[in-house]
């Protein structure tokens, strides 16, 4: 086995130990963070990709602007995650002139996204008021390099021995 290809297969291994810890820990709501894992390998070593904000995962997101399309992220993510508060009746009647343009459940599902997204703007999340986790790909990048380090030593030592016993070092 060569160097490329010991260190891609501890690379596709911290992929899944990743994916496999954004399931454990109920991180995945949609799995688009999961989905967004990728190894690419290259002459002299590889590199695993995630979604731009991967990070968020363990640092949670900090109060300040939000995107435009915040509050329908936040419902689509509530949605995922099987959240379902409850619906806002509406007070006035429906009539010939009147009549709701969203259901009570929409109702319900909107001010909780909208009041979800105004938290995170003013506060930031929870995640990230508690100073975050290290449980998802911290720790196991950590373990991945010293398993690399390790399998890598071991790879050149044999190298050594064979090159010595066959006199051509």
């Amino acid at each position: 086995m060569t160097p490329i290809q010991i260190i891609e297969q501890e690379f596709n291994s911290l992929k899944q130990r990743i994916a496999d810890n954004l399931d454990e820990t109920g991180t995945t709501a949609s799995g688009q963070t999961k989905e967004s894992l990728d190894v690419k390998t290259f002459v002299d070593g590889c590199i695993l990709y995630g979604r731009k904000a991967f990070a968020t995962v363990e640092t949670g997101r900090k109060e300040g602007s939000i995107p435009f399309d915040f509050v329908e992220i936040i419902r689509r993510w509530a949605i995922s995650k099987g959240i379902r508060p409850d619906p806002i009746q509406y007070i006035r009647q429906e009539s010939e002139r009147w009549r709701p343009k969203y259901t009570p459940e929409e109702r319900g599902m909107n001010a909780f996204a909208g009041s979800v997204a105004y938290t995170i703007r003013e506060r930031g999340t929870q995640l990230h008021r508690n100073n975050g986790r290290n449980d998802i790909f911290s720790n196991e990048i950590q373990k991945t390099v010293e398993i690399i380090k390790s399998r890598l030593t071991e790879l050149y030592k044999q190298l050594a021995i064979e090159k010595l016993q066959g006199g051509t070092l």
